[in-house]
């Protein structure tokens, strides 16, 4: 079952699940319904039982045994014919990474209708959508139990962008990590998606925010606050559920599950770090160098959102970083339209602007280089430690301890080794042949050495560091543990790095203070990537979390920076976090405007 599973994205629905989506259908009886990967047929069976008569299932997998009553038509319905429209679709469909698609159904993605929809970044649940708002008729109903990764994967934008040009979304209920199929580890969500273009529809959606089972109390529980958001459409809580109503998602960028509460905290926070932007100083493609606001300067990853493409903007460069930007004189750029885009999109600050970001060092089996009692050690073999913080030694502002691992890399010839490090030597030969089989990424290492150095000269040059989990599960205790780490410690690969830029005159212990402020907390919670309740801060989601710089000519300003980095240092001595955080907090509300 698991290669079927792997290859097909067979996870089977229960069917209290099923019988849930089938109530949503507003439709009537007799209206024509698909499930286009019926499996055993669970959801052909809720249907018949709620008094559906039109129905039609189709699965690609013929081997499974059709539990319903239904007959299900063994036919691959990516490639069904477009001419054959239904009233409402409905299932739970696969969900498959690009590497494991079967080779023949990547080969079909190569057709003309999948130009601009498929590539080699997307999953196959992908498809299924995109085909699915094809196959319906119009007002036609799309209810699909699926995972909420599209909702925020850049990679699925093109879905989203779909989404908006042909229908609206009725209903989202996300489901958090409730164990919904069997075998899944996903965090699951069933939508509905309606194909009229109507303006004004809200957005219902209810989010299950602790761990519980999945039983009839709870789908009841939904069920009345669906009835009650349509009633009141105002947000209602219960416990461990919340269900708010919001206006239509109107860009393909990330969709968040935010509700107008806090859209209203997190625009706040957005806007404010826009309010003081310095010039910084850019090289342009000519080799000339130009200073630009920095708010006017944009990623590749911003150029969707201000609808421009990099060959009608200028490249630059900052800190080796590429940027794109309208403004400059004209004797350096090509184009020079300094009020088209840059009023109306000014965008915020950026933690990726004013610091360098790096995933830890990757060993390939911590387990052989971790050390456990580091005076049997010589001081010889000492001298080729690392000093290691681990996400598990850090702590909100502070880390809690450190630990040693052993670093061979510099050691070439394994007779070395052996000679003159025989503690290193005898520890590594123990895992010996766990190490032959690391994943060395085609670089043919030494069997003693790490497999990975990532990063390496940023973390060896850099003294003062903020170190973030870069996986973060966050369940009650309400913040990330972002930990400010002073002399020559390294990130392993479950710790991000954060290095502040020297062109920025800004204290890091203020820059430590904003984000582990209970106000950016709130922009991480809603816009930051996560699976379920884990966080994930690689690279690239760090780098977009909003940074409030300080005017240096407002005394005001001043003043907070200085009682912020102040209030952190205190901290940092005592090790008592729980004892300062509400004034940090008090300081970056004056700043944010949250208050």
């Amino acid at each position: 079952m698991s290669g079927k599973r792997k290859r097909y994205g067979q996870y089977f629905t229960p069917g209290l699940i099923s019988d849930f989506m089938v109530d949503l259908i507003d439709h009537e009886k007799n209206c024509r319904v698909l499930d286009p990967a019926a499996g055993k047929g669970v959801f052909l069976s809720s249907l018949v039982k709620k008094g559906f008569e039109n129905i039609a299932g189709y699965e690609i997998d013929g081997s499974l045994e059709n539990k319903s009553q239904v007959d299900i038509k063994n036919r691959d319905y990516l490639r069904t014919s477009l001419k054959v429209k239904f009233d409402v679709i409905i299932g739970n469909p696969p969900y498959v990474r690009w590497r494991n698609i079967p080779e023949e159904i990547r080969e079909d993605f190569e057709k003309e209708y999948w130009e601009n929809k498929i590539n080699g970044l997307s999953d196959l649940l992908y498809s299924f959508l995109f085909r699915s708002v094809d196959k319906l008729r119009e007002e036609g109903e799309l209810i699909f139990l699926t995972p909420t990764f599209w909702l925020q994967n850049q990679h699925a934008s093109s879905v989203r962008d779909y989404f908006i040009k042909n229908g609206y979304l009725d209903l989202i209920v996300s489901f958090n990590e409730m164990k919904i199929c069997k075998n899944a580890s996903t965090s699951y969500m069933v939508f509905k998606f309606i194909k009229d273009r109507v303006d004004g529809e809200k957005l219902d959606i209810i989010k299950i925010r602790d761990k519980r089972r999945l039983n009839k109390d709870l789908i009841q529980s939904i069920d009345e606050l669906i009835e009650s958001l349509r009633d009141k459409n105002k947000s209602v809580k219960e416990k461990g559920i919340k269900a708010f109503s919001r206006d239509q998602f109107s860009s393909p960028n990330q969709w968040p599950l935010v509700s107008p509460e806090n859209k209203e905290v997190i625009s706040k926070i957005e806007e404010s770090c826009k309010n003081y932007s310095p010039k910084v100083e850019v090289k342009t493609s000519s080799g000339n160098t130009e200073k630009i606001n920095l708010a006017n300067l944009y990623t590749k990853y911003d150029l969707k959102k201000i609808g421009r493409t990099k060959d009608t903007l200028n490249k630059v460069k900052m800190d080796n970083k590429n940027y794109y930007t309208e403004l400059g004189q004209k004797t350096f750029f090509k184009y020079n339209k300094p009020n088209s885009i840059n009023k109306k999109h000014k965008r915020h600050i950026r933690l990726g602007d004013i610091a360098k970001i790096g995933n830890g060092l990757v060993s390939g089996l911590d387990k052989a280089f971790k050390v456990k009692d580091i005076h049997k050690y010589s001081q010889k073999e000492k001298q080729k430690m690392l000093k290691v913080v681990k996400s598990s030694d850090l702590n909100r502002f502070y880390n809690k301890s450190k630990t040693f691992y052993l670093f061979p890399n510099e050691i070439e010839k394994e007779e070395t080794l052996k000679k003159e490090y025989p503690n290193f030597y005898n520890k590594l030969k123990e895992h010996k042949t766990k190490l032959e089989d690391r994943y060395d990424y085609g670089k043919n290492i030494p069997w003693w050495h790490w497999v990975f150095l990532r990063n390496w000269k940023l973390f060896k040059t850099s003294n003062h560091k903020i170190f973030v989990p870069s996986k973060e599960r966050v369940n009650n205790k309400g913040f990330v543990r972002f930990t400010y780490v002073q002399g020559n410690f390294y990130p392993t690969q479950d710790v991000t790095a954060i290095v502040k830029r020297k062109r920025f005159n800004i204290d890091i212990k203020y820059i430590l203070g904003f984000l582990n402020s209970k106000t950016l907390y709130k922009w991480i919670l809603e816009k930051n990537p996560k699976k379920g309740r884990v966080l994930e801060f690689p690279h690239r989601p760090l780098s977009k979390i909003p940074i409030r710089l300080i005017n240096w000519s407002n005394e005001k300003e001043i003043q907070i920076h200085n009682e912020i980095a102040k209030t952190v240092k205190t901290i940092l001595e005592e090790k008592n976090w729980k004892k300062h955080i509400d004034q940090i907090e008090k300081e970056v509300k004056k700043l944010t405007k949250t208050t």
